[in-house]
This record gives C-alpha cells, sequence and structure tokens, in this order.
C-alpha cells in the first residue's frame, strides 16, 4: 500500500459493508448497491492463464468459476461460496435481493467464515480502509507508459509479472513474444481485474478512449431476475445448515 484513507471504528468506521453486502435481512443487511457484472467475472483468467471461455477444455462444466484466477474469489462472491458463514444464496433460480447474481467481497467486512457476531463491530462499522493508490498500480502504470513508449520490453514484462506472481496471486507469468497491441491488452486485462471495485476503471476507460463502448454492453442479469428467490426461501436454507 502506498497511500489510503484510515477508518478505526466506532469514531471513524465506514459503511462500506452495506453499500455492497447483499439484501438478506437475516444474515446480511445490505443494500447491493454495487454489483460486479458476468462481463467482469468472465475477465478472470483461468488458473493457468489461458483465457476463460465456455469451450475452454479445463473449465469445471458444473462450476466454471472454477479453478480461476485467484483474485475472483478473493474479490467476488458468487454461487457455490459461502457469504458470512451460510451459503451465498444465489443459484440457478436466482435471488431477489442481488440483480446480477454476483456480489463484493473487497471492501466488505464479509467473508466466506465470518458471521456479523465476531465481524469487527458489526455491520455498518467496518475499519476497511480506503485505497487511494497501492504498489500494484505503480506498477501496472509503469508498464502501460513503457509499453506505448518502446513496446514490450523486459521491463515491461517484469512489471507486470510481479503483479501476477504475487504470494497471494501466484498467476503464471505472461508469454513471451507479445507484440506492443497484445501487450496493452494484456495490462488493461490486468488492471481491470486487479483494481475491481477500487474506482479506477471509469478513468481508464476514458483514458483508452474506449468508454463509448464499454458503457453500452448489454449486462447479463444472473440474480433477481432469474426467478427471484425469496427471503423466507434463504431463511430456511439457512437454518439446515
Amino acid at each position: 500500500m502506498i497511500f489510503d484513507v484510515q477508518f478505526l471504528q466506532p469514531r471513524f468506521p465506514t459503511s462500506w459493508d452495506i453499500y455492497l453486502g447483499i439484501y438478506a435481512p437475516t444474515n446480511a443487511p445490505g443494500w447491493s448497491s454495487i454489483e460486479p457484472t458476468q462481463d467482469l467475472v468472465d475477465e478472470y483468467e483461468m488458473k493457468d492463464g489461458s483465457k476463460y471461455s465456455a469451450s475452454n477444455p479445463i473449465v469445471d462444466p458444473k462450476d466454471p468459476n472454477n479453478n480461476r484466477d485467484p483474485r475472483l474469489d478473493q474479490t467476488i462472491f458468487r454461487k457455490g461460496v459461502l457469504y458470512n458463514s451460510v451459503p451465498y444464496p444465489v443459484t440457478e433460480d436466482g435471488w431477489a435481493g442481488v440483480y446480477t447474481g454476483y456480489s463484493y467481497k473487497k471492501y466488505t467486512i464479509y467473508d466466506n467464515n465470518t458471521s456479523l457476531s465476531n465481524a469487527i463491530g458489526g455491520t455498518g462499522l467496518s475499519q476497511i480502509n480506503g485505497i487511494v493508490i497501492r504498489y500494484a498500480d505503480i506498477l501496472l502504470m509503469y508498464a502501460e507508459a513503457l509499453n506505448e513508449l518502446s513496446g514490450p520490453t523486459a521491463e515491461v514484462y517484469a512489471a507486470v509479472n510481479q503483479v501476477r506472481a504475487r504470494p497471494s496471486v501466484k498467476m503464471p507469468a505472461l508469454p513471451a513474444g507479445l507484440n506492443k497491441e497484445q501487450m496493452r491488452e494484456r495490462i488493461r486485462h490486468e488492471r481491470r481485474i486487479e483494481f475491481a471495485g477500487e474506482g479506477l476503471y471509469y478513468s481508464d476507460i476514458r483514458r483508452w478512449k474506449i468508454a463509448e463502448e464499454v458503457l453500452n454492453r448489454s449486462i447479463v442479469l444472473n440474480g433477481g431476475q432469474t426467478k427471484g428467490a425469496t427471503e423466507k426461501e434463504y431463511s430456511e436454507k439457512k437454518k439446515t445448515i
């Protein structure tokens, strides 16, 4: 971390867990104000560094989000994982409190195995610091600028791979032999998934002059718009755990 805005509950808490937490009053009383899209989830590579697609032979047909870049599960809650110690409620039938079918883990007090009873301060009293700039951003800004100036030099590769290879991620190095345009796309990919939910993507796509294209994509709704499970159904499921 290079610079962040620090919080300390109970005097200086944040309410990000309310803004980002799912709307499930029996377990996690949030608003689901900001949700990841399917388009973002699909951007995360497979664990071996190959691009995700339904036709990729290593994709798990029962759960296509398995064996993905670890940053997916570090950033996003999805079907098949625990949310605040109970199963994340989105199923094939959707869930009334989550529109896209995904929720942010980043910036919330919720984890797979925590519960409101032991989360710091309880809901709405998070003390998670707000990120302004971190070292990964420095590395990727440097890689982007140098690639535009000189193409994919060894220094460009080293900067990007340093972000991918850190202990909490351990993704494979970028393939050798990329040209300038291919490296540009790799860097843009890396920025999107590395800083998801941190407020940088809007400025990035404007700077790259692709905002008009990106912001006019269709959004796939895998949550409340599927069938819409009810809070009662979720409560019954919780009782069986």
